[in-house]
């Protein structure tokens, strides 16, 4: 790499972090001046995640990263998402934290293009873009530095930058919630921390499966799994889509060591 495309790099990795931190603090400051509710707080919110995909694409042009994405990726993704939800449900019904009946009727009786808006807008837009975005560009670019650096553990680093910061991303709607009184430090602190440890989770899926359309099913089931979504307990989809992942590529090497 010559040290002019090197620049040129670092200029647009550098661009697409500034205004990646930004927009969160444009959007909540849009939500508090302007009372933002109901339909266009909806669409600013796609508004915001389409920034994103758009963003992450020209970043992953631009650094030439090809996201590998065919048929049989999207069988997988779309698989994996599926066993890993129903096992989610399954655990928390059968151990009794949610009664599956209470959920399912609470489901039923809100309008159905509601929760069709919002599938659309969790599930595609804000899961598929923040996994594009942190983990198909900013990733895959620090593993790429690390890797030029010859560094040890140099997937661990990637990952743990990335991760945090993805976890500083969030902030911003925190300190709005500290300004509203509905959060205090001591839970900002603990969930930045959650988040840090879900943005590990996540590079780790995409790193293990190479598949970031998983990595944003998963993720955006993660934030409306439609049943059990007061559980607090979403991580085990996460959990499960990464075991799965890790069962797959045992029984592939069984195979090809037969």
């Amino acid at each position: 790499m010559d040290l002019q495309t090197s620049k040129q790099n670092k200029i647009i990795t550098s661009t697409l972090i500034v205004i990646t931190l930004i927009l969160p603090v444009l959007f909540f400051g849009a939500i508090k001046v302007f009372k933002l509710s109901g339909l266009p707080l909806y669409f600013t919110q796609l508004g915001l995640y389409a920034l994103f995909f758009l963003l992450a694409f020209w970043g992953l042009k631009q650094s030439q990263i090809r996201l590998p994405f065919n048929g049989r990726k999207v069988l997988a993704a779309c698989g994996i998402t599926l066993a890993s939800w129903l096992i989610f449900e399954v655990i928390i019904s059968g151990t009794g934290i949610i009664r599956l009946p209470e959920e399912v009727a609470a489901l039923r009786s809100v309008e159905a293009w509601k929760v069709w808006a919002q599938i659309v807008s969790t599930w595609l837009f804000v899961g598929i873009g923040e996994e594009v975005l942190f983990r198909g560009y900013f990733l895959k670019k620090l593993l790429a530095f690390y890797e030029r650096k010859q560094a040890k553990q140099a997937t661990l680093l990637a990952v743990v930058v990335s991760s945090a910061f993805f976890s500083v991303w969030h902030l911003p709607v925190r300190v709005f919630s500290l300004i509203n009184g509905e959060m205090g430090l001591g839970l900002i602190l603990i969930s930045l921390v959650m988040l840090f440890l879900l943005g590990a989770g996540f590079a780790w899926l995409f790193i293990r499966s190479g598949n970031i359309l998983l990595a944003g099913l998963v993720h955006g089931l993660m934030d409306y799994p439609l049943i059990g979504k007061n559980s607090q307990l979403s991580f085990i989809i996460l959990i499960t889509a990464i075991s799965l992942v890790e069962l797959f590529r045992l029984v592939d090497r069984s195979k090809n060591h037969n």
